[in-house]
């Protein structure tokens, strides 16, 4: 369901008008956002639970050289991370150039992301 299907059904169910439903649906939706932010965790009884939690770095391997490098939070499908004086030795003596990490994000069985809102398939 998209937002603004979500807006339809509101405004059908509590006989609004398409504004003062989508408005509703914002104040909701901004009230949620707002305790997320504080820290708080959200529970709707029947529905869900939403709350933050911080994610670790991870660990990500190079496919050639089974070398661990470490992977911010929140890194999405095709993020470079640059690691300075990691690459390979330069010619004649010249010191390691620079190596650069294009990450991908293998699939989930279950979650798919895109951009900072997270879908479940079931």
């Amino acid at each position: 369901m998209t937002k603004a299907e979500l807006v339809e059904d509101v405004a059908r169910a509590a006989e609004l008008t398409k504004k003062d439903a989508e408005r509703l649906v914002e104040i909701v939706f901004e009230s949620i956002i707002e305790s997320l932010n504080q820290g708080e965790k959200i529970e709707l009884r029947g529905f869900g639970v939403f709350s933050v939690k911080p994610r670790k770095t991870g660990i990500g391997r190079n496919p050639r050289t089974g070398s661990e490098v470490n992977i911010p939070p929140g890194v999405d499908e095709g993020t470079r991370i640059r690691l300075s004086g990691e690459g390979e030795a330069g010619g004649r003596g010249a010191p390691a150039g620079d190596l650069y990490i294009f990450i991908h994000v293998a699939r989930h069985k279950l979650f798919e992301r895109e951009g900072t809102t997270l879908f479940a398939r079931y």
